[in-house]
């Protein structure tokens, strides 16, 4: 399947699978999270809310041309499909699948994103929140995680 998607053939995604342990726990009300020291959208941790045709669909720029209008990296599953955009806390790395092309990371400024698409996944995921009237923090350094009170927030990246 991995050489039927770089060709840009094959499924998007299996639909009779699902990402079960993640999706058990959210339908029983339970918070979730995932923490990993692996970027949060690298093929381990993506298991848990998506799926692709290939592993190194982790931004917009590793899908095909041909299956970009049809298939969702995993990145965006994680933010617009259930059950990504209802984990409670999500902690790793990569975040340069999340901003677009033309973004310096604002941390390593010498580094860009990798979307084509131009959408900022950061901002996205915040408004999702916002618009669902949930309140959520995003994270980048150890700072930060320091100055996050739990008792006040539903979701944090």
């Amino acid at each position: 399947m991995e050489q039927l998607s770089r060709l840009g053939q094959g499924p998007c995604f299996l639909k009779d699978k699902k990402a079960f342990v993640v999706a058990v726990l959210w339908s029983n009300r339970k918070s979730t999270g995932i923490v990993t020291n692996t970027r949060i959208t690298h093929a381990t941790p993506a298991a848990l809310y998506g799926h692709a045709p290939s592993r190194y669909w982790e931004d917009d720029s590793k899908v095909p041309p041909a299956s970009r209008k049809s298939c969702k990296d995993l990145a965006r599953q994680l933010i617009e499909n259930d059950p990504g955009r209802n984990i409670n806390v999500l902690l790793g790395g990569g975040r340069r699948h999340w901003l677009p092309k033309v973004a310096h990371d604002p941390q390593l400024t010498k580094q860009e994103g990798r979307r084509l698409d131009g959408r900022n996944l950061i901002d996205d995921w915040m408004r999702d929140k916002k618009k669902r009237g949930l309140n959520a923090e995003y994270v980048w350094s150890k700072g930060n995680l320091e100055k996050i009170k739990p008792a006040e927030i539903d979701y944090l990246l």
